[in-house]
């Protein structure tokens, strides 16, 4: 390294060994230089480190923040559609449920019973029923089968005149999920599917006979 005030050549030494000025190492030479650069471009560094900073926040907002997307009041996809429900609460159906649950409040023979509509995590209509008082209190199961059978048929006859029900319907027996009866109308023919394997063999029996003679002499071509 050559001394910058009398010419000798120093080497690596700190300072000159012939006139004892203090010589700049490399690291202390680049330092320098960044130092005058900075000092001369100092406002243009620093609206372009702005620049960097706004472009990488605006970024990070864009991939954590999505935009509000509307959508009809079905389920999350989140859930789990064999135990996740939410009642039925507007629509041509709902109200048709309504008026019959007012009805059977004073019927002798039905008062206590009564459907709830449901929309599945599939988006399907489901509906529970629930026997009259004194079906259950007695557990009358030739009672209780031929009320929810009749029900079934009642929705089955007047399927067409329910828009919600375009896909079709499941019903089922509260407190007995394996007395139920699927109602679809794909291919625009309306086809029941009847389940009885509850652990009950007389409650299947009786759903069983009530099925087969409420529905063997409908027509089920929609």
């Amino acid at each position: 390294m050559k001394c910058p005030k009398c010419g000798f050549e120093a080497g690596e030494a700190k300072f000159c060994p012939e006139c004892g000025e203090k010589l700049k190492g490399p690291d202390e030479k680049r330092n320098t230089v960044i130092a005058s650069f900075i000092s001369k471009h100092k406002f243009p560094i620093i609206i372009t480190c702005a620049i960097i900073v706004t472009v990488a926040i605006s970024l990070s907002l864009n991939q954590t923040i999505k935009p509000a997307v509307s959508s009809a009041p079905t389920l999350q996809s989140s859930v789990d559609p064999a135990t996740d429900y939410k009642p039925l609460t507007s629509g041509k159906f709902y109200e048709a449920i309504k008026k019959l649950n007012e009805s059977w409040s004073s019927d002798e023979d039905m008062k206590g019973a009564a459907a709830t509509p449901y929309i599945n995590g599939k988006n399907r209509i489901e509906v529970s029923f629930n026997p009259s008082s004194s079906a259950t209190s007695d557990f009358d199961r030739v009672q209780m089968a031929s009320q929810f059978v009749s029900l079934s048929y009642l929705i089955t006859t007047n399927i067409s005149d329910y828009p919600e029900l375009s896909d079709g319907i499941y019903m089922e027996m509260r407190g007995h999920a394996r007395i139920a009866i699927m109602i679809t109308t794909a291919t625009g023919q309306i086809t029941t599917i009847p389940t009885h394997e509850d652990s009950d063999a007389e409650l299947n029996e009786a759903f069983k006979a009530a099925y087969d003679t409420k529905f063997s002499a409908y027509n089920l071509d929609y």
